[in-house]
C-alpha cells in the first residue's frame, strides 16, 4: 500500500491569513516588548518578545505568518519590515509559496 498525503488535509491544507487591504500604507501597532495572545503561542509560558531585538522580531514575523489571522497580520506585521527581513524568516514551504504568490500577484520583486 502506498502512502501519501492528503491534498485536503495536513499542515499544507491550512489556510494562509493574507488581509486584503494589506500593502505598502499597512504600518505595524506595535513596538517596544509584546506578549502573544493564545492564538498565538499555546504552548507553555505565554511568549514576551522584545521587539528592538532583531532575532526576536524575525521570530514575531514567522509565528504571526505562520500561525496569524488577518487581524493578527494587520496588528503586528508592518509591509515594510516584512520586505526588509523576508530573506531571513523561516515559514512552512505552504505560507511561503502563499505569500510569494501574494507578492508576485502585487507586482513586488524580492530579492
Amino acid at each position: 500500500m502506498k502512502v501519501t498525503r492528503s491534498e485536503t488535509l495536513g499542515p499544507e491544507s491550512r489556510p494562509v491569513a493574507i488581509p486584503h487591504d494589506f500593502g505598502p500604507h499597512s504600518i505595524s501597532k506595535v513596538n517596544g516588548t509584546v506578549t502573544l495572545h493564545n492564538g498565538l503561542w499555546w504552548s507553555g509560558e505565554p511568549m514576551t518578545l522584545n521587539l528592538e531585538s532583531p532575532t526576536d522580531k524575525i521570530r514575531l514575523y514567522e509565528i504571526v505568518l505562520s500561525e496569524g489571522s488577518a487581524a493578527d497580520v494587520e496588528e503586528f506585521i508592518s509591509f515594510s519590515e516584512l520586505i526588509t527581513i523576508w530573506p531571513s524568516l523561516y515559514l512552512p514551504r505552504y505560507v511561503q509559496r502563499a505569500w510569494e504568490s501574494w507578492f508576485r500577484d502585487q507586482g513586488i520583486v524580492l530579492d
